[in-house]
Formats: C-alpha cells, structure tokens, sequence
C-alpha cells in the first residue's frame, strides 16, 4: 500500500513537472515567436531609420567640409572630338569624374568629328559641365550670338569662357563680363604658375595648363599644398595639351589619392567657384536655407519613424 502511494506521488509528480515544462516551453516559444514578429515589424522602420541617420551624418559631413579649404581641379576638354566620347569619357568614369567640355561654332555637338548630341547629353546626364571657347578669328559681334543661340538650344548655361594664351589680353575682360560670363580660363606658358589661390568678385581667373606640358604631377601636388585651383587643358591637335591614355589615367589616379583624402575637389568650374566664395565669404543665406531645409526633413522622417516604432513596442509590451 505503502508502495503504491509513493508510486501514485511520483506518477502525480511527474506529470506536474511534464505540465511545468510543457507549459515552459509553451510560453517560450510564444515569447520568441511574439519577439519574432516584434523584430519583424520593427525592421523595416529601423533600415530606413539607418538610411536616414547616414543621410543625415553625410549631410552634415558634407557642410562642414565644404568650408574647409581644398584645393579643386577641373580637367577641360579644349575639343570635342570623338575620341572624347570614346577614349577619355569611360576613363573619367570609371575614377568617378566629370569633365568641361569647350563648345564653339567648330566644335560643337553634332558637327563632323565632334561628339555626337546623344553622346553630349549622356556624359551631360553624368554631370559634364559646358564653357565656351573665344574665338579671335570672328567680330564678337558675330560669332557670339550663333554661339549663344545654339547653346540655349542644347538647354544649358553657360559662365566660363576658355581664352588660348595666344589671344587672352587683360583689356578683353571687361568685354566678357558685359557678355555675362563670370570666369575665365586663360591658357597660360609653361613659365607662369597656373594657380588660383584667391576668389575674385566678378570675372574669376582660374588659371589653365596644358595637360602634356611639363611635370603636369607636380602642379597638381603644388596645387593640394597652397589649396589652389587649376584646371587641365586637353585636346586631340594641339602638342602641350595633347591627350595621352597612359598619362591621362595616371593622373586621374593621382587626383582620386587626393579626393578620397578630402584634399581635393574634381569638378566643374561653377564647383570650384563656389568652393573659393564660402571660403572667403561664407555660405551664402540662400545655401544656409538649403542646408536647413535638408536636415530638418531628414531629422523630421527620423522623428515620424521613432513615434512609431514607440507605438509598436507599446503593443508588444502589453
């Protein structure tokens, strides 16, 4: 009798302790599977809440940046031939680069040898930039505005005018800024330093270098030490800018070192202008208002997804 008591308690026992654990592990997996769906809801919310947040840090990264001074390089397309599309522009590409390509009554998009308008307006889709080529051989009264008008057909606006060292004369600035440019690219000699360390009210002189004129490295290292702009001239004909695989992307390499030091800006001219303006001047109140405008709507989308990932885990813990 004795026995079987002992028997019915640990039979009872037992069955307790198989409930306690069923019932444990019951409750265990309702838990996971509650958190599980929890994290599930949560998820998408907190991918963009991440993106956001990198957005935002990038934003932010970016301003404080732009007021620190850099040196800014612009490699400028005196031609635009075909090999420009073909050879130069995959290069560029590839680095993460843009160009500025010189447009005149000779060289413009779809003329005989020139890069077709489909091809202009892809490599202008990746961020290429325009300016226009003075041309001594023509009244201005005459050559400009075909130029002009031909341009306002292509859709885009230009500042910059290209002047070849042979023709540039400091008399002709006036002329250029009643024709409403605001910076000039004078082609310099091998013996004049072709830096730009200062930003000019009105007609902004950047400076040029033929690409294959000597030691076309040590400008660019000259140019990263003084944070100094400089532009590289390069074409198909002429012998100091003429264009060369090899060197070429040699030195787009030696610019991507720098860029990804956050020593150097390669871009168009408009970029470099503004670059060299904040540094003297400041962030313009139209550029602060961007800036504003941008962070408070990224810092807004933040705040609407934390409201609601506050109200799923109000549910979740309930």
């Amino acid at each position: 009798m004795k026995k079987r008591n002992i028997l019915i308690i640990a039979t009872v026992a037992l069955i307790g302790l198989i409930v306690f654990l069923w019932n444990s592990q019951k409750s265990e997996q309702e838990k996971e599977a509650r958190e599980a769906k929890w994290e599930k809801e949560c998820l998408p919310y907190n991918v963009k809440k991440q993106k956001l947040e990198k957005q935002l840090e990038d934003l932010e990264q970016e301003y404080q940046l732009e007021q620190q001074p850099r040196a800014t390089v612009q490699f400028l397309f005196t031609e635009i031939k075909e090999e420009l599309y073909s050879q130069c522009y995959p290069i560029m590409k590839n680095k993460g680069f843009s160009g500025v390509m010189a447009l005149s009554n000779q060289e413009f998009p779809g003329n005989e040898g020139c890069i077709t308008l489909e091809q202009f307006r892809e490599l202008q889709n990746e961020g290429w930039t325009v300016c226009v080529r003075w041309d001594a051989t023509a009244p201005v009264n005459q050559w400009w505005p075909t130029l002009q008008q031909k341009i306002m057909k292509l859709g885009v606006k230009v500042e910059c005018v290209y002047v070849p060292v042979e023709v540039y004369k400091a008399e002709l600035d006036s002329t250029l800024q009643q024709m409403g440019f605001t910076t000039v690219v004078c082609g310099k000699s091998e013996q004049d330093i072709p830096l730009q360390t200062n930003y000019e009210e009105g007609l902004w002189h950047i400076g040029g270098l033929g690409f294959m004129s000597s030691k076309p490295k040590k400008w660019l290292e000259n140019a990263v030490a003084q944070d100094a702009n400089i532009a590289y001239l390069i074409g198909f004909q002429q012998e100091d800018e003429l264009y060369e695989s090899r060197n070429f992307d040699a030195m787009l390499s030696y610019c991507e070192n720098y860029v990804h030091s956050d020593d150097l800006i390669v871009g168009s001219v408009e970029d470099a202008r503004n670059h060299y303006s904040i540094r003297v001047k400041g962030k313009s109140p139209e550029q602060e208002a961007e800036y504003k405008e941008k962070k408070d709507s990224l810092q807004k989308q933040i705040d609407e997804i934390d409201k609601k990932l506050e109200e799923i885990n109000a549910r979740y813990e309930q």
